[in-house]
């Protein structure tokens, strides 16, 4: 891709892992194994077992100096969906200073909205967590969990050796016995690549440098990109639509007639109406043409795309927001192991699901999507408005990685 070159290895150890309790385990056990430092950079964490493990597992990893990022702004989902517990903000009305730009009040308020929007049920009273005060006294450990980051990213790096890269939340409903979503984690063994997402998280990649991994901004512009070098088929999966450069750049190659499929939730947790709104647009757009065929998934999160059998996207980022409101991190590789794996994901996703038929008309679904719509327009007005306090506290994050791993 322009601009991107790839660190080109071929004795890197590829294993994507899919949601579960193996999962769970394979990362506690990375972790316990641990010699030297854990990074944990997370936008959701909940209050149950699986989040409780791996805290266990870094309290009883004496050896090693962990970080753990945590970023407020995903406190929204995890008081507006399952029982409502977090397992870090466990106070929400601790703030009572209204004007700073990171308290949790309206974070609480507008997870209150959307549960009630949702139907989700979700329990009111948030209960306090032991574990995290633990945490944050063990001598061993540090927490950032007191700002409003914007960084939707999902990753873990354990001594510099590998690292982990997905789309996947920490909580029973990704990790547990009975997973609720399609969702996965790319585990990478490979220290030339785990020093790549480390430089390129803390904005010491330089202009033109190799690598495989994209953070920030550039995000965006390298998924337009993707989409638009396809020459033959595309697989595109996001549990979330609506972004209409997006839509734009799918119709484009619809026109050139590569075949494109594209899988969504049937059921999205947030943003379902805009995932309709979106598929019925790119069918009027594109004038449903028949190299389009849409699948609805059961809960897919994933968000991974594979070009002409020859390159594989594998991230945290959506086909949704504005660009600039969150900040997330992909991994691009043109590695036969990791496109074989993703695709092979893509399939089994497409195989449990059905062919969408775009059944609902534009009433059913048009007030409902347009609200959800104005809900990513607030959300990228409250980023812009808060460009100061989110870029310290960001500033501060990459300080505290850097005295974690290391020189790089």
């Amino acid at each position: 891709m322009r601009g991107l070159g790839q660190i080109q290895k071929t004795d890197s150890t590829y294993e994507l892992l899919p949601a579960g309790r193996p999962c769970r385990e394979r990362i506690i056990e990375d972790i316990r194994a641990a010699s030297s430092y854990v990074l944990l950079i997370n936008f959701l964490a909940r209050k149950d077992a699986s989040t409780d493990g791996i805290a266990e597992a870094l309290l009883d990893n004496g050896n090693a100096q962990s970080l753990w990022i945590k970023d407020r702004i995903a406190a929204f989902y995890e008081y507006s969906e399952q029982d409502g517990q977090s397992f870090f903000h466990d106070n929400p009305r601790q703030d009572h200073m209204w004007w700073t730009p990171h308290r949790l009040q309206t974070v609480y308020w507008q997870a209150r909205f959307m549960d009630r929007f949702y139907r989700n049920g979700a329990e009111k009273n948030v209960k306090k967590n032991p574990l995290r005060e633990q945490l944050v006294d063990a001598p061993n450990i540090t927490v950032i969990d007191d700002n409003k980051l914007y960084d939707h990213s999902k990753l873990i790096v354990v001594d510099g050796k590998l690292c982990y890269i997905g789309d996947m939340g920490f909580g029973d409903d990704f990790l547990g016995d009975n997973p609720k979503y399609l969702s996965y984690m790319l585990r990478i063994e490979d220290k030339d690549h785990t020093k790549d997402l480390l430089r390129t998280v803390t904005g010491l990649k330089k202009p033109g440098e190799p690598s495989g991994f994209i953070n920030g901004r550039e995000v965006h512009r390298q998924a337009l990109e993707f989409i638009h070098k396809t020459r033959e088929r595309i697989i595109v999966e996001s549990s979330y639509l609506g972004n209409r450069a997006y839509i734009k750049a799918l119709r484009e190659i619809l026109f050139r007639r590569v075949k494109v499929l594209l899988l969504l939730p049937e059921e999205a947790n947030v943003h379902q109406h805009r995932n309709r709104h979106f598929v019925k647009t790119l069918r009027r757009m594109s004038g449903a043409p028949d190299n389009l065929e849409v699948h609805t998934t059961p809960l897919s999160h994933s968000k991974m795309m594979v070009r002409d059998n020859k390159e594989a996207w594998i991230g945290s980022h959506n086909l949704s927001m504005i660009n600039g409101t969150v900040n997330d991190t992909v991994f691009l590789s043109s590695d036969i192991k990791v496109v074989d794996q993703v695709k092979a994901a893509l399939l089994h996703h497409k195989r449990l699901g059905k062919k969408d038929l775009c059944s609902e008309n534009w009433k059913e679904i048009l007030a409902p999507s347009l609200l959800e719509q104005a809900s990513v327009k607030w959300q990228f007005v409250a980023r812009s408005s808060r460009l100061l306090s989110v870029g310290y506290a960001r500033k501060k994050c990459r300080r505290k990685i850097l005295e974690l791993v290391g020189p790089l």
